[in-house]
């Protein structure tokens, strides 16, 4: 029996893969457990007890920090994109878009998050794979990472490549973690995470995926998490099908994204995280800059604005390269604040998440969350066509 400090760590692990790509046997696999999330999985038969799964795991070796000793960023800038069609395509003001860009513009590979619709998950992958328009945008599913670590060291192994990385603030730390161990130098690479609000579980989707599919009478080819058919700040969700069918509403008429806004079905060390604190594990730090509205009233924005926190010196020198680009405007700690607290926030929720849970597992996502959610989401659609009725008769 091999005893892997891996194991132990239980709820405390992200999944964030950094176990599988340092197996120099390939003996540990990412695999779903009883909940539907990514754990590593050890073929015993492959072992040989060399220790480099816990001497990578972030998890075994406290690489983030408490959140009572932040230490805000270097630098914060509001960022948006001067090109229409990167504004539109994107889910905030682009500044992933304008970075990926240049890096690809210098030769270089820009790694992010893609769903395969074959494989039904979100899966880490490369410019070099799928065209880079795919990595853009909010997915919110847990992503699966594979050997996607051990990509990035041979890239920046054969030196000359730039390589821009994005993924979870764990994701980063895992990432961190694993070129440490293989000291690799990361001169040409930028690290870049975005600020998580948690993530579901990839099976939690594929299951209502099939919900919808079913409902509709196709096959889902593509969903978007943010369009902005309404504009930015209006929270929706669009699905289509192979059966010409468009599906478009606010996100509480959607099983799914209810639930994650209401930040009760994530992954149990979502609950306990402060990795958005920590400011050594990557270079920039990007989100919505929601806190746009109390920072410049006078601003009326419905088309997208970045929030991006510079870490250090490299983090500055690539906003520098895309200056240019954009509009860009420095912001104080006091106009970003919200994204420290909203951490804080998630503990409460802990005890509900363990309650539905337990009757997942019973039941399945589906059953339980249409139990849970029918009355409430009706609710919501008889408000809407309430208020449509409204606006009809006041002329609006």
């Amino acid at each position: 029996m091999v005893n892997l400090k891996i194991f132990d760590i239980n709820d405390s692990c992200t999944g964030c893969g950094a176990c599988i790509s340092v197996c120099p046997k390939s003996a540990l696999a990412l695999e779903y457990n009883q909940d539907g999330y990514y754990y590593p999985i050890l073929d015993e038969s492959r072992c040989i007890k060399c220790g480099l799964c816990e001497q990578t795991c972030h998890v075994c070796n406290g690489s983030s920090t408490n959140i009572t000793e932040y230490v805000p960023p270097t630098h914060a800038f509001m960022i948006k994109a001067h090109d229409k069609n990167i504004i539109s395509q994107s889910s905030s003001g682009g500044v992933f878009s304008l970075l990926a860009g240049k890096i690809i513009k210098e030769g270089g590979v820009v790694f992010g998050a893609v769903y395969n619709f074959d494989r039904e998950r979100l899966e880490h992958t490369s410019s070099d794979i799928v065209e880079v328009d795919l990595l853009r945008k909010s997915k919110y599913i847990e992503s699966y990472t594979g050997n996607i670590y051990k990509e990035v060291e041979n890239i920046l192994c054969k030196g000359g490549k730039k390589v821009l990385f994005v993924g979870t603030p764990c994701q980063i730390s895992g990432l961190n973690r694993y070129l440490t161990i293989k000291k690799t130098d990361r001169n040409h690479l930028l690290l870049v995470r975005f600020v998580c609000h948690g993530v579901p579980s990839n099976q939690f989707f594929t299951e209502y995926k099939h919900y919808e599919e079913n409902k509709y009478g196709g096959k889902m080819i593509s969903f978007d998490f943010r369009p902005k058919d309404k504009g930015w700040g209006y929270s929706c969700w669009k699905m289509m099908f192979d059966n010409n069918k468009t599906v478009f509403g606010p996100y509480n008429f959607f099983y799914y994204y209810t639930y994650f806004q209401k930040n009760t079905l994530l992954r149990r060390c979502c609950y306990d995280c402060d990795r958005i604190t920590d400011n050594n594990i990557a270079d920039l730090t990007i989100a919505d800059f929601w806190g746009l509205a109390k920072f410049r009233p006078e601003i009326q924005e419905n088309e997208g604005m970045s929030l991006v926190l510079a870490h250090n010196s490299k983090g500055i020198a690539w906003i520098s390269k895309i200056a240019d680009t954009c509009f860009i405007e420095k912001v104080p700690l006091s106009a970003y604040s919200y994204i420290f607290n909203e951490a804080k926030e998630r503990k409460k929720w802990l005890e509900e998440n363990t309650r539905l849970m337990s009757l997942i597992r019973e039941k399945g996502y589906m059953n339980v969350v249409k139990h849970e959610l029918r009355t409430e989401i009706l609710k919501s659609k008889i408000k809407s066509i309430a208020y449509k009725i409204y606006l009809s008769i006041c002329g609006k």
